[in-house]
């Protein structure tokens, strides 16, 4: 554990580093010759494991899942504390207040302690669907881009990206700014990877960061088309 989360800070902290180190590694990886194998064939897979324990770089998807759900709990934890020291707040001051106010000020925080507890319970689904987005978007436009021919490498190179890109959630920790802090980061590093892992150019890169942006506009457009034609054939 101590070393998943050694891996885990270590590609926040130096994003391009790590980026650059996992496809270094790939182009110097050697894999065990097949040769002499056939007849041992647990030993494939023992020096398949002994060669990424050796040279471990960065976390894969699944371990930065684990390690962003630790990070999700904290953040809900000092937030849940800020929530109640508020409400205990309104409660000395609640001679100063009206029902109104008061009534408002406890079913936002109900509401805020809601969201946060469905947040940590339903964070690896969410982390999942967010996650598997960008790999899908980074394998679009690989393929795209025609920078690899082999599908597994794709794969594998845009996990790796979308995985030591999420290790952003460490700015969790930060109070009122940790959550803005990570969605930016993750941005960043996201970049980091596509210029040093896919070895996309600037331009690919930015039209690949905004993917998202000009998926929504296009929904918006397509909303108000439709709306406009059927205004029209009323």
């Amino acid at each position: 554990m101590n070393e998943l989360l050694n891996q885990y800070i270590n590609a926040c902290l130096h994003p391009w580093q790590t980026q650059e180190l996992l496809n270094a590694k790939r182009k110097t990886r050697v894999r065990p010759a097949v040769l002499g194998l056939v007849e041992e064939g647990s030993t494939l897979v023992q020096a398949h494991e002994e060669e990424k324990e050796e040279g471990r770089i960065g976390v894969n998807f699944h371990e930065a899942m684990s390690v962003s759900w630790i990070f999700i709990i904290f953040h809900a934890t000092y937030s849940l504390i800020g929530i109640t020291m508020g409400l205990n707040s309104t409660h000395w001051a609640q001679e100063e207040l009206s029902y109104v106010m008061s009534s408002a000020s406890a079913g936002i925080a109900s509401y805020s302690i809601f969201s946060l507890l469905l947040n940590v319970v339903l964070f690896p689904l969410f982390f999942w669907v967010y996650g598997r987005f960008w790999i899908n978007i980074l394998k679009v436009f690989t393929n795209v881009f025609e920078k690899y021919e082999d599908e597994e490498e794709i794969e594998e190179r845009c996990e790796e990206v979308v995985a030591n890109s999420l290790t952003a959630h460490t700015f969790l920790v930060i109070p009122i700014v940790g959550d803005f802090l990570q969605k930016f980061s993750f941005l960043i590093y996201l970049y980091a990877g596509l210029r040093r892992n896919l070895g996309l150019n600037v331009f690919q890169s930015l039209l690949i960061l905004m993917c998202p942006l000009i998926l929504i506009l296009l929904a918006i457009f397509l909303m108000v088309m439709s709306f406009g034609l059927l205004i029209a054939t009323l």
